[in-house]
């Protein structure tokens, strides 16, 4: 699907509307994934449908071409959300080691630019990403992953116990000032 999905995205036509209707087209003729493994659920994972993928990265580019800008994902999974991203501008991070070898061997992101880990914990600062985009998984923040809830404290002191929050803060480390998220 994501390979696909990059297809349209890139097809030199101009009308997004069309690229929209060709994805909600693809997406409809997909298995339907009503089935998570252990993982995903223990990680509250789940994959972004192409057409929202393509419609959040637009909004993101923000007039501005996407294949220029430099993209920052802290949770990629498949790269979904990378759908306008050139793959040698975008820095991102996934915890499934699975996941992170297709971003560097069916996506084309250099392995540099790929980090493995809990995205809780990744250094971004310097980076001056032009957009941070993510679908980060949500649930409480834990030590190792398991565990008691602990608290995150982002950059500006805002503090929280959610890794949507705790991923997202930290990502925006990462952020030119003029960036988008």
């Amino acid at each position: 699907v994501v390979l696909a999905a990059e297809v349209i995205a890139r097809n030199p036509r101009p009308r997004r509307a069309e690229k929209f209707a060709e994805m909600v087209d693809l997406y409809s003729r997909q298995p339907r994934l009503d089935v998570r493994t252990g993982s995903s659920r223990e990680r509250q994972a789940y994959s972004t449908p192409a057409p929202l993928a393509y419609v959040v990265a637009s909004i993101a580019a923000a007039g501005r071409d996407p294949r220029a800008l430099r993209w920052l994902e802290p949770t990629a999974g498949t790269g979904q959300l990378l759908v306008l991203a050139a793959p040698d501008k975008v820095d991102v991070g996934e915890i499934d080691p699975e996941r992170a070898a297709f971003l560097r061997d069916g996506v084309g992101i250099p392995a540099s630019a790929v980090q493995e880990g809990d995205a809780t914990t990744m250094t971004w600062m310097r980076l001056d990403a032009d957009a941070v985009i993510g679908n980060p998984p949500f649930g409480l923040v834990r030590e190792d992953g398991v565990g008691s809830a602990k608290r995150y404290t982002g950059p500006s002191g805002f503090r929280t116990t959610h890794n949507d929050h705790a991923i997202m803060l930290r990502a925006m480390e990462g952020l030119k000032d003029d960036g988008v998220a």
